[in-house]
């Protein structure tokens, strides 16, 4: 994971907003850092942020699509992995109270 992560990080660096497979490979770093709880995953994928933004900034005006469509991705991968804690949580705390 931490070679998709770099992987990523790279392809924004050298302005590939554009890549094939760029918005899936940095969803799946997202979700698979998050389950792993990676510190140094999270640091990358915070980079990717970062780059995204910078790329965001200095872009042409034909891939500002490109550039928001992949902190689209960033965003919805978080709000997935949120909202999946937040079920088990909830499910947890059902089976805890089903037991007493």
């Amino acid at each position: 994971v931490d070679h998709l992560a770099r992987q990523v990080n790279l392809s924004l660096r050298q302005r590939k907003v554009s890549a094939p497979g760029l918005d899936l490979l940095l969803s799946l770093v997202i979700k698979i850092s998050y389950l792993k709880g990676s510190c140094s995953i999270q640091q990358d994928v915070l980079d990717s942020v970062s780059s995204l933004a910078l790329n965001l900034s200095v872009s042409e005006s034909q891939d500002v699509l490109s550039v928001l469509n992949l902190i689209l991705v960033v965003v919805s991968a978080y709000q997935e992995n949120f909202e999946n804690h937040i079920n088990s949580s909830a499910t947890e705390n059902e089976n805890e109270d089903g037991l007493l």
